[in-house]
């Protein structure tokens, strides 16, 4: 009976063990709000996700000089992590005026890079 309980034991901790994590970064004006349904650790830097299947909610938040900062809505993004590095880009922005027209339109070209590819 213990070897049964030792052999189960050992296998949870190999099952456990092999779930690995990634590291998740937005690229400047990106705000990761929610991972996986919760609040992210750091909105404007580094967190961990796991392998796999991930959601997260981002919004685009930048300064424009003297037109003030652009906040967009909030975008859901879905992708599976295989690497160990992942990056979230979004849209090329350049002015606020330029924000306005690409976040106003139906689906911004958000980009989800892993292991720089």
């Amino acid at each position: 009976m213990m070897k049964k309980v030792l052999l189960a034991l050992g296998l949870l901790t190999s099952v456990i063990g092999s779930v690995s994590a990634a590291t998740l970064t937005p690229q400047k004006g990106v705000s990761i709000l929610y991972i996986n349904g919760q609040a992210a650790q750091n909105k404007i830097s580094e967190n961990q996700i796991n392998e796999g299947f991930n959601q997260i909610l981002v919004r685009f938040d930048k300064k424009f000089g003297n037109s003030g900062v652009y906040s967009s809505a909030p975008y859901v993004l879905n992708f599976d992590v295989t690497g160990e590095e992942v990056e979230i880009k979004s849209p090329k922005v350049r002015s606020y005026m330029e924000a306005e027209k690409i976040f106003e339109a139906v689906n911004p070209s958000w980009v989800v890079l892993q292991d720089d590819v």
